[in-house]
């Protein structure tokens, strides 16, 4: 399960993103929908939004 912390801003599946986290390590790199989906346990930084991987 994914929650976004801020979920009024929509992202584009198709867009070249880094996830961050919390100490400001790149954690993944990709698309959009394959980091999402790639991401263990936690609290990452994507786009400057906060999101609660569970």
């Amino acid at each position: 399960m994914i929650l976004d912390i801020k979920t009024d801003i929509e992202q584009s599946d198709n867009s070249h993103i880094k996830a961050y986290d919390l100490q400001g390590r790149i954690v993944a790199e990709g698309e959009y929908n394959e980091v999402r989906n790639n991401l263990k346990r936690g609290i990452y930084i994507i786009n400057g939004r906060k999101i609660v991987v569970k």
